[in-house]
């Protein structure tokens, strides 16, 4: 494999783990919103 091949390959894995790291990102996020609402709700 070339060099330029195998920066493309790089470069494409970063991008599907900053994609993958984004939609946990997410869910994490809703999560975290989900409990705070149930949290107040009980209150």
């Amino acid at each position: 494999m070339g060099l330029a091949a195998a920066k493309d390959q790089c470069d494409r894995l970063v991008a599907e783990a900053h994609q993958a790291l984004a939609a946990f990102g997410v869910k994490a996020d809703m999560l975290r919103a989900t409990a705070d609402f149930v949290a107040r709700r009980d209150r």
